[in-house]
């Protein structure tokens, strides 16, 4: 709570000279699939707490790139890529990953290990 805690007023320092900074709110999630969102460009500042575990399943729609060089047709890799993930799955997919059988697997396989 703490951490969301700042992230807002982060958020309203920042938007206090902006236009309509009196209306200032958490957007929702169409609005943070910008790339231009402020609200993800700050918390993507923030450290993953220690001790938390997390694990990646990442979509690639370009196979014969260079994994750094791939994107699923939305996000590049580099974007979805977490350093210091326990586990990281890359499933030949388009951007809808969660879709398919290796995605849907790889999470049984987590929820399992947890």
């Amino acid at each position: 709570l703490d951490t969301l805690t700042d992230l807002n007023r982060n958020l309203a320092a920042i938007a206090g000279d902006q236009p309509g900074a009196a209306s200032l709110r958490v957007p929702n999630s169409i609005e943070n699939l910008s790339d231009q969102s402020l609200f993800l460009r700050l918390a993507d500042t923030m450290p993953i707490a220690a001790g938390v575990q997390y694990h990646s399943i990442i979509a690639n729609h370009t196979p014969g790139r260079a994994l750094d060089d791939s994107n699923d047709g939305v996000v590049p890799f580099r974007s979805a890529h977490l350093p210091g993930a326990t586990s990281e799955k890359v499933i030949e997919s388009w951007h809808s990953v969660q879709e398919t059988p290796e995605a849907i697997l790889e999470l049984r396989r987590i929820l399992r290990l947890h």
